[in-house]
Order: structure tokens, then C-alpha cells, then sequence
């Protein structure tokens, strides 16, 4: 969670953004679009998302405000 959303990793190659006021969809990152395969874990801090990709052994970092 940022404070303003929750952020769900999804082992269907997506990252998924929900408004943790009422739950609804804010948006879904896609990974084939921002390069990242199976994510395993994330992290925010309210200024980033990082996605840690189990398939690629890598982190792809995002801004989310």
C-alpha cells in the first residue's frame, strides 16, 4: 500500500493498482508493455513501485504519483 492504493503483484505477468478506498481498479501494468515477467514480490514507498521479476532476476522500478 502507498497510503492512497494498494498495489498487487500477479503471477500472470501484470501488476495490478486498486483504490484502497473502495477497491475499484486504478490500473493494470501489463508486463509484456513495461518489461518485467512474473512478478514475485513488490515494494512502495509512495514515491515507487518495485517489481521484482522471478523469471528475469531483475527489479523494474516505477514512479506512482
Amino acid at each position: 500500500m502507498d497510503g492512497t492504493d494498494v498495489w498487487v503483484a500477479s503471477n500472470f505477468d501484470s501488476v495490478i493498482e486498486l483504490n484502497a478506498s473502495n477497491g475499484s481498479l486504478v490500473q493494470t501494468l501489463s508486463g509484456a508493455s513495461y518489461g518485467f515477467d512474473n512478478p514475485w514480490a513488490i515494494a512502495v514507498d509512495g514515491t515507487h513501485l518495485w517489481v521484482a521479476n522471478h523469471a528475469g532476476n531483475s527489479v523494474t522500478e516505477f514512479p506512482t504519483g
